[in-house]
């Protein structure tokens, strides 16, 4: 039938054309960005509803493995036994020991928690347990230093990995069991690798293995692996108390190892301490005796050195805050850079003076000479001079006696004011060379004397390295010294003072109900992540689906309105009577309400004489067109208007079989584009619908392109509208061929169906682009095949615009339940 749906193909990304640049399908508006918090909620819980199935499946797959993994878990048994590290105050011995109590407490409980859970530890807790014997001690503590190398470098006989089947050992009540009475005869206790019941006597005495030759050693070490996996050892959070739990299948065998526990460690300890002790008296009283003799001998050397240097320079050394060598340094630098820069000084004015050439007009530029009161006073007499030989000049001729006497006087004067200059100049430059000797000089005698005392410095300093030597040398002996003869006292005060001191607070009993597996947590954890997994699976798919399956979503993806809103009707697709929802339902049923709702939508798009043909497509076949399209019809007929409905699909014709339940290919739109036959002669009346009437598509054509653009179509929907009140047009889809664009411009109104659970977005807005690049009436889009959930008698599905359809039919425990508030 037309509303049974295959899966469409992916398209590609359409080029929209440059016509539509802001508002072509498929263009996100801007107020999507924000999103809707509500709108988001909502439609991952329809998500969710949808695939409800597949979150219970995977639910019941997940807890029925947690169920599984329960049933065949082994029970074990967990035995705790608590005790109390009480550390003794050292400040009597060590009074500088409270300063770092507080951070050296809790690195000494962590050092026990990693002492009991030691291998050796274990070893000698299976050992004094019987199940290891003592033999085998020694070899599996040294074998089990080699975990991680490499197995072929080991004997053959450890390759083995068989166990031995059972033994009869004894064992010591006093370690195994203090709970136990001390008058039982036989316990039975667990093999920790293999489950293997042994046989532990309980009266006393030393244990002793019955066929300790069939175990071998990576028999003992597979039983020290299990010891060490089901051990663990914790530390409660701000308490000096340590929990030792033991795990086994079997409860007394559990309580039994975690007491052995604490006993063997009390014994371990106490042995580790004592023989400690010993050792460090010895030690230290040695290493008394060898820094005395050291001490004196250095002490010695450094007073020989005293005597050989001598007492002043010694003085000297031992004051290296206020060194008078080094003072004296600093002041003859000190002194030489400034020697230095006033020789630098005085040479440059020295080398300008001597640059002073024999030019007097030269010479009187500078200041020194031409402010000389002797030159200023020749200078004036010149000047007047001058002035009266001009004067004579133009009384006498250059014979005359006067102007001669006057020529004479001139030259004269400036023959003394040359003599005056070169004077002055050789006394400026003999004022600069004094200065500048002087300073050379002291200059001299500062560096030879700058490096005597840096000498004489260095000298000291040679012997202040070995004086310093020898002090630190002295120094450190006797700070060693002083720290072994603290330690040795301390040592015998606190060989009588344990410094840690552990006891048991709490014995261990066996439990009485198992601690793995832990069933509640295991189940509660298996619904959790089922659940999670479920839901997380679904919103996966949900991400990965394109396809438009709310209103919203279609409108704000496409920009074009969305008429109508179908869900997945349900009823038995091989009676076709039934395929005319229309007609064969109730007036108030969901199901004619739908095209009702679709009827007015189309009748808001205009008036009723500009809209009275109507084309029916889609992107991809089997999306609803010829259900759509054959139900608005009679939605329509339905009004009073005779409505006739055309198959235009002339490959795969759907209208035909959709009223009669058959495919016989009647003379229909193809006969009458051929002209074999006339509208009259096809047009079909539905029996229940009376103003319905349907023309089916024919004859099946080689080329029903080729026929459908010769243009005939026009003249039969001509002549279909001057018969008809309405004309309603199934077509073929518009991906697989292209026949409806030459169809679309000659009618009102252009619907496309889109299949809301499958046909991927970006094929419909490439299909709305086809037909707005030919201007076709483009009216909307009709979500069909939406999912739903039912509820009572009627159905629910997406909300549209924030409005619900709500619930249609009758519900009777609603309607009592209304009656009743």
């Amino acid at each position: 039938m037309a509303n049974n749906k295959s899966q469409s193909p992916e398209p590609r990304e359409p080029k929209y054309p440059s016509s539509f640049p802001d508002s072509y399908p498929g263009s996100y508006p801007e107020t999507l960005a924000g999103g809707d918090i509500a709108k988001d909620l909502l439609r991952l819980w329809f998500v969710v509803m949808e695939k409800l199935w597949l979150v219970g499946s995977i639910l019941l797959v997940v807890v029925a493995l947690a169920a599984i993994y329960v049933s065949t878990s082994p029970k074990m048994y967990e035995a705790t036994a608590t005790v109390q590290v009480e550390e003794q105050d050292q400040s009597a011995i060590k009074p500088n020991q409270a300063l770092h109590d507080e951070q050296r407490g809790q690195e000494l409980m962590n050092t026990i928690v990693e002492k009991f859970q030691s291998r050796p530890l274990c070893v000698l807790v299976l050992a004094q347990a019987g199940t290891i014997p003592s033999n085998m001690v020694d070899q599996i503590s040294f074998i089990a230093k080699l975990d991680d190398a490499d197995s072929e470098g080991m004997p053959s006989d450890l390759t083995n990995s068989g166990v031995a089947d059972g033994g009869v050992i004894g064992a010591s009540n006093a370690v195994l069991n203090p709970l136990l009475s001390a008058n039982t005869n036989l316990a039975s206790t667990t093999n920790l690798v293999t489950g293997t019941n042994l046989s532990v006597g309980t009266n006393g005495g030393a244990g002793v293995l019955a066929g300790s030759t069939n175990l071998t050693v990576m028999d003992a070490l597979k039983l020290v692996a299990a010891m060490e996996k089901n051990l663990k050892v914790k530390l409660r959070r701000n308490t000096r108390l340590i929990d030792i739990s033991v795990r086994d299948r079997n409860p007394e065998t559990a309580a039994r190892l975690a007491n052995a526990m604490v006993e063997c460690y009390l014994t371990q300890d106490f042995n580790i301490k004592s023989t400690t002790g010993h050792s460090q008296s010895e030690f230290f009283q040695a290493e008394y005796n060898r820094l005395v003799k050291k001490l004196q001998t250095s002490e010695q050397a450094l007073q020989d050195y005293r005597e050989q240097v001598g007492t002043i320079e010694l003085q000297s050394m031992d004051n290296s805050s206020a060194n008078p060598q080094l003072d004296e340094i600093q002041e003859y630098k000190r002194q030489l850079t400034t020697a230095q820069a006033q020789m630098i000084q005085l040479k440059s004015a020295y080398d300008e003076s001597l640059k002073m050439g024999t030019n007097v007009d030269e010479l009187l530029a500078y200041t020194q000479i031409s402010s000389d009161p002797q030159v200023q006073m020749i200078q004036t007499a010149v000047a007047q001079k001058q002035a009266d030989l001009l004067q004579l000049k133009q009384l006498y001729r250059e014979k005359n006696p006067k102007y001669i006497l006057a020529v004479n006087t001139l030259d004269g004067l400036k023959k003394q004011l040359h003599t005056t200059v070169l004077d002055i100049r050789s006394r400026i430059q003999e004022s600069f060379r004094l200065p500048y000797e002087n300073a050379l000089n002291s200059q001299t005698g500062l560096e030879k004397e700058l490096a005597r005392v840096q000498t004489k410095s260095l000298d000291l300093s040679q012997k202040a390295i070995h004086y310093n030597l020898l002090a630190r040398e002295v120094a450190s002996d006797q700070a060693m010294f002083d720290s072994v003869l603290e330690r040795l006292k301390e040592t015998a005060v606190s060989a009588e003072l344990a410094p840690v001191n552990i006891s048991m607070v709490e014995a261990a009993y066996p439990p009485e109900k198992p601690s793995s597996p832990k069933v509640l947590l295991i189940l509660i954890a298996a619904v959790v992540f089922g659940l999670g997994a479920g839901v997380f699976l679904v919103m996966a798919m949900d991400k990965f689906n394109t396809s438009l399956r709310t209103v919203d979503a279609a409108e704000e993806f496409l920009q074009v309105p969305v008429l109508g809103a179908i869900p997945r009707l349900e009823f038995d697709h091989k009676d076709f009577h039934k395929n005319l929802v229309s007609a064969n339902q109730e007036a108030h049923s969901a199901e004619v309400e739908l095209f009702r709702t679709l009827r007015a939508s189309v009748t808001m798009l205009g008036k009723d004489q500009e809209r009275r043909s109507f084309l029916f497509t889609s992107s991809f076949p089997k999306e609803g067109k010829t259900f759509v399209s054959c139900n608005f019809a009679a939605s329509i007929a339905q009004q009073g208007l005779r409505t006739i409905v055309f198959d235009f699909d002339l490959r795969r014709p759907r209208v035909e079989s959709f009223f009669t339940g058959q495919s016989r290919h009647i003379p229909g739109v193809s006969d009458i584009l051929t002209g074999k036959s006339k509208l009259s002669e096809v047009v079909q009346n539905h029996p229940q619908v009376g103003n319905l009437f349907w023309v089916g598509a024919g004859t099946l054509l080689p080329n029903p392109s080729e026929i459908l653009s010769q243009g005939g179509y026009k003249k039969l929907l001509e002549q279909a509208l001057k018969e008809y009140d309405r004309v309603i047009i199934d077509t073929s889809p518009l991906h697989p061929v292209k026949d409806v664009l030459l169809v679309a411009n000659d009618v009102s109104t252009v619907i496309v169906m889109v299949d809301g659970s499958k046909t991927a977005r970006k094929a419909v807005a490439k299909t709305l682009s086809w037909l707005q690049n030919i201007n076709a009436p483009l009216a909307g889009v009709v979500l069909n095949l939406l999912p739903r959930k039912r509820k009572g008698q009627g159905y629910y599905y997406y909300e549209y615009y924030g409005y619900s359809y709500g619930k249609y039919g009758h519900d009777e425990k609603s309607a009592k339940s209304k009656a009743r508030a």
